[in-house]
């Protein structure tokens, strides 16, 4: 299959250099601006601007306005010379301008008296301050992304540098690239384009495709009140760019090594985990016909075979496994057979589901025999002391990334480009490791494509439009791998597959023994279309921006997790999970019948953006964009709600407050569309000293997001689309798990002509949104200084803030209620009520510090600090609120607060030395790397019983004391008892603990990356380097937080740290 994508992939390719026929927005566009004076400092009107790009010849042009500015908008990030000729003027020359992506470029042009002919050529540009916008805006330029050390050659890795990124999501098989917070919004909510077209995911909200560092040339970073041209989102926008060809041919060869050897020991732990990643492969870019057509094409191979520490699971003996437990009581039993000691390890068993002591804990006559034909076909006898078997886990993966761009010059006012990604990645490995079975894996495979077309039209030098089109496709594919294909129903046990034809999936969990899980079988398929078009005019003082973006999301998901039953034993029957397991008592079981959702929408975004040079020294950015939320629609109509005591006429015999499309009140996608949303957007950037070395800057804008596809294809599990049972202590244990009125399963979903007659199995379990759901706005506002320094560096000093409303949030609208008994305030219609809500909010405040000097002598630099404080209810919206009865409750430190954070990168470049002997040695240096100390994050000490018989299982602890952390004692101390647990206590009956959510702050960070390469051979215009990368170099221990439940023999203990020193070596061509 593998091989039949990358021939589709080339026959694509293929169709890119014979037709351009088609043509988001110009995000990743720079400005080039500025102001054309005598030298008296008298401006000069009508001056004639041209924009060369050194790479391709292409040109731009532009005309000084009647106060002796000009802009040339729409700038590709390259290197530029920029000519500029005025009657009666010696022409000005300006060479080698280095234009980054989204950047405003101030050029200012002073002209000397003379003849037109003669020319003043500038060859040292100095850095300017921006002078043109109130947008915070940070670019990870070409040298940063080429030459900082990259554990796994992933440039997202780099978003940590800017100013006000903080925590990351952990990457799992579920998404394919982690998630960053930016000025403490949610980790959701950035806008992620490549080349203009959107890149998201638009399942997770995710990253698409990141292209490797070698065929990637820079990323811009905007954190804070970005221009009308932007939206989608409201964190922050990360618009990239790929490499492009030139009228000279460069490129690369490489291949990097990961190895254990090269690796330090985990803190925790006397041995390295054997660990090969092998990543190669090479880019090329270049001429097809100079100055006309250029293409760059760039491929990565990964390849990862990795062994994670040994695990050891707890296994029943030849005994137990016959249903003899004697050994559970080391101190023996008396004569009646009852263990002689209450007191660790010992336990007294019970005969299953009484109170009856077990004689000499033998439940010989209560085996199950489905029990043991799983233990026979799963479960291995014992390799090491006791009943322990260790075994190591193999995992290993394979990811490939083909990237191609065409750019194509169709003339003086045409210019086009595209590229065109495919990705195939598989990825086999074991999804719960701590405790898992041998052979349980989950099998997950990606494929990614990505294709943007971009042409740009120039009307006049005041006029120009560019058009895009875009497609993002992500197909999944996910499949358990079980041993022998095993099933409980196959071992003989009652349990009913949900789908008679669905794939098999496997999850039994023995929790302190062991558990049998793969991964449930999905299958998904996520397309977005993209139509965009801007148009730039210049006109006197005012660049008017004005376009349309059009999006098209489709996603179609079928998935079939619990079909084969998610089986729990807890200890509820007999007082040992492992002796409920072997005698057939679940203490739960949870199936699901297979849903297939296909919610899709189109989303017409228009926007205007005015940036108006009111003054000279001056300039307004008043923009406003209209984004309409419109509300998914599933082409199955698998779409229903929750509104107390309304009967559904659609449905009749549906317990009333159920709903669904058709009934009254209710929208045919569960969501009102939303056709008022019109974000304005303010910012002012002025010159105070009319020189272009100090910017007083700042703006306010409102912001709205998205909802991603996750959240809608949650409709899709309810009655009668799809049916989920849980079963709590079946009486029947495995071998009659429903009772006397049978399986429901296989369930096969009625038709819709079936509707009127469908009955409805109680308790129903809902999910969908709430009746007065809101689409969350963020608020953001800066005020912020730059200053140029010397040796090209600017300084920036913002205060940064933001503030967030009506902010999705997941709830259970049908929670326990202490004095019903923990019974369900609905039941027993209702079970599990989970809704969508849009009552989270967030507030943030920041000092932000920035410090950065572009590539001058070999050297580059960028510092950045950032103080803050974040503040919200909830940080993710599938987390669970801990008092569904108040959600103010919840109001704490957020997840993604990081008090101080302090992160420095650089690359140092030796000077060549004219020796050759003495140069081979000590010449062709560099020394890159990476260095950040941050605070720790904040958690919350948990009770860790259901206290509050809401059935959240989220209940807070009571705080009796004052709560002491211990930051600054040894480290063996501090991961003995991190903060004062006499402090904390379980929460009372009935309530939902005193104790504040991220009340405590866990350890903080001190790592370094360090990166040294070595110029080896140079032959012309190629040099093969020698590279040496450490990651954590120093091998600084990060402790984990603490375990934070107080009912944990762990409570207050560090039982883990972040990653130790790591390398890799790479050999590298570069031509």
């Amino acid at each position: 299959m593998r091989g039949l994508g990358v021939a589709k992939y080339f026959a694509m390719v293929v169709l890119f250099f014979t037709a351009f026929t088609l043509a988001a927005m110009a995000q990743g566009r720079a400005t080039v601006y500025g102001t054309v004076t005598d030298p008296t400092g008298a401006v000069v009107p009508g001056a004639q601007v041209t924009l060369t790009n050194l790479g391709t010849q292409q040109t731009q042009h532009a005309v000084s306005a009647s106060d002796g500015s000009y802009v040339i908008p729409s700038v590709l990030a390259s290197r530029y010379s920029l000519k500029v000729e005025a009657q009666g003027f010696e022409s000005f020359l300006a060479k080698d301008l280095v234009v980054q992506v989204d950047e405003n470029r101030l050029i200012p042009v002073q002209l000397g008296v003379g003849a037109v002919g003669q020319e003043v050529v500038v060859t040292d540009t100095p850095v300017q301050v921006d002078t043109r916008e109130g947008t915070l805006t940070q670019v990870i330029d070409a040298e940063r992304v080429k030459d900082l050390p990259l554990n796994g050659r992933n440039p997202l890795d780099l978003q940590f540098l800017v100013a006000g990124a903080g925590n990351s999501t952990n990457l799992s098989g579920q998404q394919q690239n982690a998630l960053v917070s930016f000025n403490g919004g949610r980790y959701n909510t950035n806008n992620y384009t490549l080349d203009g077209v959107d890149n998201e995911d638009p399942f997770f909200d995710s990253p698409s495709v990141v292209p490797n560092p070698d065929a990637l040339d820079q990323f811009s970073i905007k954190t804070s009140n970005y221009g009308a041209q932007e939206g989608r989102s409201s964190g922050a926008q990360i618009n990239a760019i790929i490499k492009s060809g030139t009228n000279k041919f460069h490129g690369s060869l490489f291949e990097y090594l990961r190895n254990e050897v090269l690796d330090a020991k985990p803190y925790l732990s006397d041995t390295v985990a054997p660990y090969r990643r092998n990543q190669f492969g090479g880019s090329i870019g270049g001429p097809i016909l100079r100055d006309k057509l250029f293409f760059f094409f760039s491929y990565q191979g990964t390849r990862t075979v990795a062994n994670p520490n040994a695990i050891t699971l707890i296994v029943p003996s030849a005994a137990e496994r016959a249903g003899n437990f004697a050994e559970l009581c080391p101190a023996g039993f008396d004569a009646s057979g009852t263990c002689k000691s209450t007191a660790k390890p010992n336990k007294q068993l019970t005969l299953p589901g009484t109170k009856t002591k077990a004689p000499f804990n033998n439940l010989a006559t209560y085996v199950y025999p489905g029990s043991v034909n799983f233990m026979n076909a799963l479960v291995p006898a014992a390799n090491g002391a006791g009943n322990n078997y260790t075994y190591t886990p193999h995992t290993h993966a394979a990811d490939d990334q083909y990237i191609t761009r065409v750019d194509a010059r169709l003339g003086e006012r045409d210019t086009i480009f595209g590229h065109l990604i495919y990705v195939p990645t598989n990825n086999i490995n074991d999804q719960t490791p701590a405790l898992n079975l041998p052979g349980f894996l989950q099998d997950i495979k990606y494929t990614n494509w990505h294709v943007a077309i971009n042409e740009t039209h120039t009307f006049s030098p005041h006029l120009i439009n560019v058009a895009t089109f875009g497609y993002n496709n992500i197909v999944r594919h996910q499949s358990p791998i079980v041993p022998g294909d095993a099933s409980w129903s196959g071992f003989g046990s009652g349990i009913v597959k949900a789908d008679a034809s669905g794939p098999k999936g496997f999850d039994t969990k023995v929790p302190t023994y062991f558990n049998a899980f793969a991964a449930w079988p999905l299958d998904q398929f996520r397309h977005e279309y993209q139509y965009s078009d801007m148009l730039s005019w210049t006109h006197g003082k005012h660049t008017i921006t004005t376009g349309f973006d059009v999006r098209q999301n489709y996603t179609y998901q079928n998935q079939y997790f619990q079909g084969d039953g998610q089986v729990l034993f807890a200890a509820s029957y007999t007082g040992d999970q492992l002796a409920d397991f072997v005698t057939g008592r679940p203490n739960s079981i949870t199936q699901g019948s297979s849903n297939a959702g296909r919610p899709r929408n189109v989303v017409p975004n228009v926007y205007l953006q005015d940036d108006w040079k009111a003054t000279p020294r001056l300039t307004l950015n008043l923009g406003v964009r209209w984004e309409p939320f419109v509300a998914a629609h599933d082409d199955f109509g698998r779409v229903s709600t929750f509104r107390l005591g309304q009967q559904s006429t659609v449905l009749p015999n549906a317990p009333a407050g159920v709903l669904f499309p058709g009934d009254a009140g209710m929208p045919k996608d569960g969501i009102a569309d939303k056709w008022n949303h019109f974000s304005p957007r303010v910012g002012f950037a002025l010159d105070v000293f009319g020189n272009g070395k100090t910017s007083l800057r700042g703006g306010f804008g409102l912001y709205y997001s998205d909802i991603n596809t996750q959240a809608y294809n949650s409709e899709s599990l309810n009655q009668p689309y799809a049916y989920k049972l849980t079963i709590n202590k079946p009486a029947g244990g495995l071998a009659n798990p429903y009772g006397a009125g049978g399986s429901p399963y296989p369930y096969v979903a009625p038709d819709p002509s079936q509707y009127s007659s469908y009955q409805f199995t109680l308790p129903v379990t809902i999910q969908g949104f709430d009746p007065d759901f809101q689409v969350g706005r963020v608020e953001q506002w800066n005020i912020n200084v730059q200053q140029q320094l010397p040796w090209k560096m600017i300084s920036t000093i913002a205060y940064v803030g933001t503030n967030g409303e009506h902010l999705i949030l997941t709830y259970d609208a049908n929670p326990g209620v202490y004095s019903l008994g923990g019974k369900r305030q609905y039941a027993p219609t209702f079970d599990m009520i989970q809704q969508f809500n849009s009552e989270g909010h967030s507030n943030y405040h920041s000092l932000q510090m920035t410090l950065n000097k572009r590539l001058s002598h070999g050297i580059t630099l960028m510092a950045n600090y950032t103080w803050s404080k974040a503040l919200d209810n909830i940080t993710a919206q599938n987390t669970k609120m801990t008092n569904p009865f108040d959600f103010s409750d919840s109001r704490g430190l957020s997840d993604v607060d990081l008090r101080h954070v302090f992160v420095m990168s650089g690359i140092w470049r030796m000077p060549s030395l004219r020796n050759h002997f003495v140069n081979a040695v000590l010449g062709g240096w560099e020394l890159n790397g990476i260095w950040s100390i941050q605070s720790g994050s904040p958690f919350t000490v948990m009770s860790g019983a259901d206290n509050s018989k809401s059935l959240q299982n989220q209940d807070r602890a009571d705080q009796i004391g004052i709560a002491r952390t211990y930051p600054n004692r040894p480290r063996a101390q501090q991961m003995d008892e991190y903060f004062d647990t006499s402090a904390f206590t379980a929460n009372a009956p009935g309530t939902f603990g005193t104790a504040r959510r991220n009340s405590l702050i866990g350890p903080g960070q001190d790592r370094v990356t360090l990166g040294l390469v070595k110029r080896l051979v140079t032959v012309e215009q190629a040099r093969l380097l020698f590279r040496a990368e450490f990651f954590n170099a120093f091998n600084h221990p990060t402790l984990n937080n603490p375990t934070a439940n107080v009912s944990s023999a762990q409570f207050g203990k560090i039982n883990g740290a972040g990653d130790p020193r790591v390398g890799q070596v790479a050999l590298r061509v570069e031509f």
